[in-house]
């Protein structure tokens, strides 16, 4: 059974955590002050802060998987894995569709 321990010891929740914090406090530091080309650092912030906060899910997936489902570890790790890994190439593909006409709007 799983036991209930604090997220934040580890890092692989803290760093992405952290991550995130800081992609969106640079979105809205763009956007209050306007800097190069505020729509292209805008998308790119906010997509960098998606892709941090779904590898932030991993662990607390993990721990409800196991615990609400009666997952196996295994399976319900490379679950969550996989969760991570598929929001981050969607949004990746999201961000590349987006980025170059907002930057060739820069110009």
């Amino acid at each position: 059974m799983y036991k209930s321990r604090s997220l934040w010891r580890y890092s692989l929740f803290q760093i992405p955590a952290l991550l995130s914090v800081v992609c969106l406090v640079a979105v809205g530091v763009v956007a209050i002050l306007g800097l190069g080309c505020p729509n292209f650092l805008v998308w790119l912030f906010l997509g960098l802060a998606w892709i941090a906060l779904m590898w932030t899910l991993v662990l607390p997936l993990d721990a409800s998987l196991r615990t609400k489902l009666n997952l196996k570890m295994g399976l319900a790790g490379r679950l969550a894995i996989s969760h991570a890994v598929l929001w981050s190439l969607l949004t990746l593909a999201v961000l590349l569709l987006v980025l170059p006409p907002l930057e060739a709007v820069c110009k």
